[in-house]
């Protein structure tokens, strides 16, 4: 069971692409640390999409807005 929201999901043509947004005030390499944390619930996430939708995740995305960074997760299906 997941439980929980993805704060962006964008259907393009292809399949979705996922960001979630996580507010955490550290330094850039200790946001891009924090990031690779929540790399499960964003790939939870992913996978509930495409069971639902039987579309592909293309990419998924960690946006760290007070760091100013945008993290691309590694290891789509």
């Amino acid at each position: 069971m997941i439980r929980g929201s993805c704060d962006l999901v964008l259907a393009v043509k292809q399949g979705f692409v996922l960001l979630d947004h996580k507010s955490f005030p550290g330094t850039v390499s200790q946001a891009l640390k924090r990031a690779a944390e929540y790399a499960g619930q964003v790939r939870g996430y992913a996978t509930a999409i495409e069971a639902a939708t039987g579309k592909k995740v293309l990419s998924q995305w960690i946006h760290l807005p007070v760091s100013g960074i945008v993290v691309p997760l590694p290891g789509i299906r």
